[in-house]
């Protein structure tokens, strides 16, 4: 889940050669590391290093034309939810906030019973 949500978000990759991550590594856009091993892990964390992260950055962007920006998608958010916010909020007696220790305890009701096809209520003990 996270290979594919990396692909989608055009960042580069570093991923083990086996397993359902694999496939989602873009060519040019990070390195595989041989499954379960430690130092294939460092060598390849080091190869990317010393190939420069931003080549395999643009790669993995241009990978994912469509991916926004986190900023641009909360403006859009805003510009799309904006004025029917605004509207929401507009209440002409708003709740007020009474505390739980305030608050009156809730009357005592009588139970409804059927008996012999008709209503009967108990009074609260």
């Amino acid at each position: 889940m996270i290979a594919a949500e990396a692909r989608a978000s055009g960042l580069p990759m570093l991923l083990p050669d086996s397993g359902a991550a694999a496939e989602h590594l873009v060519k040019g856009a990070g390195h595989h590391y041989l499954s379960a091993s430690a130092v294939s892990l460092a060598l390849t964390i080091k190869r990317i290093a010393d190939e420069g992260v931003a080549a395999h950055r643009a790669v993995a962007r241009d990978a994912a034309p469509d991916t926004r920006l986190m900023d641009t998608h909360f403006e859009d958010l805003f510009r799309l939810y904006g004025n029917a916010g605004e509207r929401s909020f507009q209440i002409s007696n708003p709740p007020r906030y009474v505390p739980q220790s305030h608050r009156r305890p809730p009357r005592a009701v009588g139970i409804q019973t059927r008996s012999g096809g008709a209503w009967r209520s108990s009074r609260p003990l």
